[in-house]
């Protein structure tokens, strides 16, 4: 048994050497290897992933945590329920970018196949888990951005030969696939960390096999909306019709000073523009999107969405519907810095975030476009 143990350790410390040493080549030999979804999670990703958890829960009783500004250093149990909801996030996060990756692989001509996608997000994280080892050091920021890139680079590397790409369709492959999961996981990890927390006074032997796979009702209602709108997607406005929305002076004076615009190109067919308002102290940005050319993008923030809130004593983040509309507020206090989402008729995100306001401005301003973005929807 040990033998068999140390066998497949050792394979993991050859393949995780290998994918960051020379990716490339081991790309080559991973696509024709056979593998299974159960194997890949329990023979890598629970070794690897142990590895940011269990130095994070160290640094965090001896160094502790940074929470929106503030230095608390927690208490074991409390260590531990984030070292564990962190080992959980590790699986969801494979699972979510696996779904992702092979949901959106027609649209951008690649060949739908769950079990490459999963070996392409299993793989491509070895960076950011290794690097892992400093999460017992505090301020290791900058290592673990380089570390995100470097998986990135992994990642693009290996998903033309894997899901079939082709070469111009990889950068935009790439980019959208990294919009939709980080938006997936910032919902998911929200209500994995309300689940753990509930279920932490409860023996619960199945908390991964609960949490890390979405529900055959979401994943039916995914690939309905994928098959329906990959046909039907309607295109969106130009950046310069988005950037007509955005007012030149705000209430109190505030002057544009500074706009930008994007309008779809290869990467993804989305739209977007944003300007910024500067008074003495303050500072906001408006930003509008246009999220009309990537539907899937909107179905699968729909199909994951969850109402949740976090607050302190300085500060607070929520999320959740507001009159059937996706809205996400963070704010704090002691700085009078924070920021307001909302997605108005099913396609155009509005967001503001401020310097120096409260946050009933913020409110203001993005709900005073909601209705001339409705209108413009129905044309």
């Amino acid at each position: 048994m040990n033998l068999i143990d140390n066998q497949k350790l050792l394979h993991v410390i050859e393949r995780a050497k290998c994918i960051l040493i020379q990716p490339k080549s081991e790309w080559d030999k991973i696509e024709h290897e056979p593998a299974t979804i159960p194997d890949l999670l329990k023979n890598y990703v629970a070794l690897l992933a142990a590895i940011p958890s269990i130095c994070g829960l160290i640094g965090s009783i001896l160094f502790g945590n940074s929470y929106m500004g503030h230095i608390f250093r927690p208490s074991f149990m409390g260590a531990l329920s984030s070292a564990l909801t962190g080992y959980v996030m590790s699986f969801v996060s494979v699972v979510v970018l696996s779904y992702v990756i092979d949901f959106l692989a027609p649209t951008f001509q690649g060949t739908r196949n769950i079990i490459q996608a999963f070996k392409l997000a299993t793989y491509s994280m070895t960076a950011g888990w290794v690097v892992g080892l400093f999460s017992i050091i505090p301020a290791h920021g900058f290592i673990a951005g380089l570390a995100g890139l470097y998986s990135l680079y992994v990642f693009y590397i290996g998903l033309p030969k894997l899901m079939k790409t082709p070469a111009d369709q990889s950068v935009g492959y790439t980019l959208v696939i990294i919009l939709a999961s980080g938006l997936l996981l910032a919902i998911t990890q929200i209500a994995i960390h309300s689940y753990t927390r509930q279920e932490m006074s409860v023996p619960n032997t199945n908390l991964v096999e609960n949490v890390l796979l979405p529900s055959p009702k979401i994943m039916s209602d995914l690939s309905n909306g994928a098959n329906s709108n990959i046909d039907k997607a309607v295109q969106p406005v130009s950046g310069e019709v988005l950037k007509s929305f955005l007012p030149q002076t705000l209430d109190g004076g505030m002057e544009r000073s500074e706009v930008s615009t994007m309008s779809g190109g290869q990467i993804a067919n989305a739209s977007s523009a944003q300007a910024v308002y500067r008074q003495e102290h303050v500072q906001i940005k408006l930003e509008l999107s246009d999220l009309a050319g990537i539907p899937q993008l909107v179905n699968i923030m729909s199909a994951f969405s969850a109402e949740s809130s976090e607050e302190t004593a300085d500060a607070y983040k929520k999320r959740g519907k507001v009159d059937g509309r996706m809205v996400d507020e963070e704010f704090n206090n002691k700085t009078n810095q924070g920021s307001y989402s909302i997605l108005v008729a099913n396609r155009y995100m509005v967001r503001t975030e401020g310097t120096g306001v409260d946050i009933d401005k913020l409110k203001k301003i993005a709900l005073a476009l909601v209705a001339p973005l409705e209108d413009l929807a129905k044309h």
